[in-house]
């Protein structure tokens, strides 16, 4: 991806002001957050792990002003990881100071893997990016896929936004 601000090396020295926050069911489980554990490779990971740093948490919603994301939905942007295996493994190896070799084997990183990363989110409270979905786009990038991702993703906001709702209403009622 081209963008004014490297993203292999970041915007250095520029605060994360956002917070990332994980869209919770009622049960308290975290979808992305488990997709994130349990369906990624150590590449994919370490790719999305990085942007997230480097990019979502300096830039949150403005992220949309580049190549790393888009508004998708009314409230909903997506944030777009795409990165070769060897971008990832420099990425890892520049961030903890040791060379890509041992970035490789001590993260256990592929040099080729491609990411192609899919994150929906959304802003909520004051300086907070949820993250409602996510999926791997590598593996399906048909529009009919996309748009299947895309609705989950606007499904999760209505629930925050009606768990909102619900909330202000009863701090009202007190």
């Amino acid at each position: 991806m081209t963008d004014q601000t490297s993203p292999l090396s970041g915007p250095e020295g520029l605060p994360r002001v956002w917070t990332i926050e994980f869209f919770e069911t009622d049960n308290g489980e975290k979808p992305v957050l488990r997709w994130i554990k349990e369906d990624l490779t150590p590449t994919k990971r370490r790719a999305l792990g990085s942007a997230m740093r480097r990019l979502l948490q300096v830039r949150g919603p403005a992220v949309n002003r580049s190549a790393w994301g888009r508004p998708v939905a009314p409230g909903i942007f997506e944030f777009r990881v795409r990165m070769s295996g060897k971008e990832v493994i420099n990425v890892e190896a520049d961030i903890h100071g040791i060379s890509a070799d041992e970035a490789r084997e001590r993260f256990g990183l592929n040099p080729s893997e491609d990411v192609l990363l899919r994150v929906f989110c959304g802003t909520h409270g004051s300086k907070i990016v949820l993250l409602l979905h996510g999926y791997d786009k590598g593996e399906d990038p048909s529009a009919r896929r996309q748009q299947r991702e895309i609705a989950e993703a606007v499904r999760r906001l209505a629930i925050v936004r009606s768990r909102d709702a619900q909330s202000t209403s009863e701090k009202r009622r007190r």
